[in-house]
């Protein structure tokens, strides 16, 4: 979801989403935390821990920190913050390197979808207000699926817009190469001739 121009609202006018959650900047030595927050997280990807988002503040400047959502000691969601400083002030959205820049939420365990919902909605409008304060210029943020509800954004004047992208299953690799069209072969090619090589760490 990415806010209108003047998003941002004033500490004097901020709504109070929950008193039972609290959206803060995490410090750094709560990285560990928040990646292994990442890794179990539905919403989460490589593009959310630290240590990518240190490699890409090293190669392309700008600055990254972690606005995380605590209930009581117990993180239940947040959102790794990628700023660069524009013309027109700060500003968070997706870039080269950097195509998913969203929410991380906590795997909701219950029963009831009624109640799922309603506590990743909470966490969803926190994470808005908290976002609203900061006073930046523009926010984009790009979720991963299952990620589809964005309603606490849209109640606070966002834009929301869907995004599609495939998911791709790698127990057969022999016949999703078959299924890649010849223009990407061609670049995996270029790639294993200069050396390059995909591992799982």
């Amino acid at each position: 979801p990415a806010p209108p121009p003047a998003a941002a609202t004033s500490q004097s006018t901020r709504r109070v989403v929950s008193s039972e959650l609290r959206a803060e900047w995490l410090p750094r030595s709560a990285d560990d935390e928040w990646s292994r927050f990442v890794a179990a997280s539905p919403t989460g990807s490589a593009y959310s821990l630290p240590a990518y988002l240190d490699a890409l503040v090293r190669a392309v400047g700008g600055r990254h920190r972690v606005l995380g959502v605590r209930k009581g000691d117990d993180l239940v969601g947040g959102v790794a913050v990628y700023e660069r400083d524009t013309r027109i002030g700060t500003t968070v959205r997706p870039r080269l390197l950097l195509f998913y820049n969203g929410l991380v939420l906590r795997e909701e365990k219950t029963v009831y979808p009624s109640e799922r919902s309603s506590r990743v909605l909470r966490v969803a409008a926190a994470l808005a207000e908290r976002l609203e304060d900061e006073g930046y210029s523009h926010v984009e943020l790009r979720t991963r699926a299952p990620f589809a509800d964005a309603r606490p954004f849209q109640a606070r004047g966002w834009e929301a817009r869907p995004s599609y992208s495939y998911v791709v299953p790698l127990d057969d690799l022999e016949a999703q190469w078959a299924r890649t069209e010849q223009n990407l072969r061609r670049l995996v090619g270029r790639c294993e001739r200069n050396g390059f090589e995909l591992s799982a760490e």
